[in-house]
């Protein structure tokens, strides 16, 4: 009887204990379970458990939710509810994942499918999950797993795609090659994106350059490679855009010069990419450095000859004064014993000498204009102008003219002489080229645009033939003869040169004859020296 009461009394014990134990598990389950609960809200996703043998599916909320459905719009679930909600071009591809999982192939099952939502539209999902139990035969009892969505991610994918073959299909119409450059706090550098001009620049693939970046230094010039690295550092450090001219050997076309441009971005690991363009600009290169040695030589002799028309027209008025002094003493002396043909003859004389002076004038004024060596000054427009009409006064009064000022009159850098002398000679002309029955209206007006300071003088004067303004500012082209208008052609010239040593533009516009005429000047705010 003890022996029994004592295997009772053990029983009891076992019983208790294990009752305990079980107890401790079940609480160990619940919280495992609400563990499991958080991280699935955490992450939105959706969980499932299908029993193999009977096809029932277990859902949770979020897997319903996620397509817009209740549990019990749902219910019953089996795996025909999958199959039915699933889009027909990836249910075969679910299948065989499903399988490759099953028969061992697959440590877990993973596949991404388009399931529809309830408003009719298809969702991107991942669905995961591997076997849990088996039978002894291995055939799949439970499987579980989960359903997250990735609609956002596919979507973005899907624009990244597009914007991808849009770059590709732009810059294979470029004549350089787009890219990326990226350069790491320790100094290692790659090429994270090359457009496939890259093989046209330095005659490697996007791939090679991407695998080692070594093989596009190897091949710029050791001249200019210090240059290169240099300005890598430069910009790294100011984050400044990296502009640069070199040379590389490329392995098809020899000796090449490459522009590169790049603008940088810091990154959050510290890192540097720039994102740019480079181009063989070799035959540009080549056009410019022809061009510039052409423009050398025709500067040379563009001195020489203002320098010889310098010359020219100083010397020769020293015996054109002779002929002006011999043809007044003979006038003086022997005027009177002249018949009318000798005093006509020595008239002829007299005006041609003396309208060959006024030509060697305004030809050496035109030859000084830029050689007389003024510096440019911060100069008062406005006070150009009063200066040339303080000249021009005896003129305007001849001509009972109305000069009318209007605009905003800066301040540039500019010759303040030659300021002055293109004024007095646009002036000049305004009042000149007029019907003399009719009253003289000059408007000078000046306002400030984008290309720079912009100036217009208009008159109401005789107009000009549209087909002769393309003579107007060469030398010593008249329009007019002598006995209608004084001059010597020289003076437009003259204007169009200052403009230009002002790095500016001048050109004029007339409807034609009887219509008035407006001179327009565009001169530069900020010149250089």
């Amino acid at each position: 009887m003890a022996a029994l009461l004592a295997g009772l009394a053990a029983s009891l014990l076992l019983l208790a204990y294990v009752y305990g134990r079980s107890r401790q598990h079940l609480r160990i389950l619940r919280r495992q379970q609400q563990a499991l609960n958080g991280i699935l809200w955490g992450t939105s996703a959706g969980s499932w458990e299908w029993n193999v043998k009977t096809d029932e599916l277990h859902l949770n909320e979020r897997w319903a939710d996620m397509l817009g459905y209740t549990l019990e719009e749902l219910a019953p679930v089996t795996i025909a509810t999958w199959e039915r909600l699933c889009h027909p071009e990836d249910l075969e591809r679910a299948r065989q994942a499903l399988s490759t999982h099953i028969d061992g192939s697959a440590e877990s099952y993973g596949v991404e499918i388009r399931l529809r939502h309830r408003d009719g539209r298809y969702l991107w999902i991942y669905s995961r999950g591997r076997v849990l139990a088996r039978d002894p035969e291995g055939a799949p009892l439970l499987m579980a797993g989960i359903h997250i969505d990735i609609d956002a991610r596919k979507e973005a994918e899907t624009q990244a795609r597009v914007i991808h073959e849009r770059l590709t299909k732009l810059s294979a119409r470029l004549p350089g090659t787009i890219y990326q450059f990226w350069r790491g706090v320790d100094g290692s550098m790659s090429f994270p994106y090359a457009s496939e001009g890259m093989k046209e620049v330095y005659g490697i693939t996007p791939e090679e350059a991407n695998r080692d970046v070594n093989k596009v230094f190897a091949i710029i010039h050791r001249d200019d490679l210090a240059s290169v690295s240099a300005s890598i550092e430069v910009s790294t450090n100011t984050l400044t855009l990296w502009s640069e001219i070199f040379r590389v050997h490329h392995p098809a076309k020899g000796l090449c010069w490459i522009e590169g441009n790049a603008v940088p971005e810091r990154l959050e690991d510290g890192s540097t990419m720039w994102h740019g363009y480079l181009r063989d600009i070799t035959e540009s290169h080549e056009l410019q450095k022809e061009r510039d040695v052409y423009r050398e030589s025709l500067e040379k002799s563009n001195a020489e000859l203002e320098h010889f028309a310098y010359a020219a027209s100083h010397d020769l008025r020293q015996p054109l004064r002779m002929v002006t002094s011999y043809a007044g003493l003979l006038k003086r002396h022997l005027g009177d014993q002249l018949d009318a043909d000798g005093q006509t003859m020595l008239h002829y004389m007299s005006d041609g000498a003396k309208r060959m002076d006024d030509m060697l004038l305004s030809l050496l004024e035109y030859s000084r204009i830029g050689r007389q060596g003024e510096s440019f000054t911060e100069v008062a427009l406005r006070e150009t102008l009063d200066e040339a009409l303080h000249f021009l006064a005896p003129a305007v009064v001849e001509a009972s003219a109305t000069i009318r000022i209007e605009g905003e009159w800066p301040r540039l850098r500019a010759s303040h002489d030659e300021m002055t002398r293109l004024f007095q000679n646009l002036i000049g002309n305004a009042l000149k080229y007029h019907a003399g029955d009719t009253s003289v209206e000059v408007r000078i007006d000046c306002l400030r645009r984008e290309e720079g300071v912009y100036i217009t003088i208009a008159d109401n004067g005789i107009g000009i033939d549209p087909n002769q303004i393309p003579r107007l500012f060469k030398v010593f082209q008249r329009l007019h003869g002598r006995d209608e208008f004084e001059g010597t052609g020289v003076g437009l010239a003259l204007c169009r040169k200052i403009v230009e040593r002002h790095q500016g533009r001048i050109w004029v516009t007339s409807a034609g004859k009887g219509t008035g005429s407006c001179f327009h000047v565009v001169l530069a705010e900020e010149v250089a020296a």
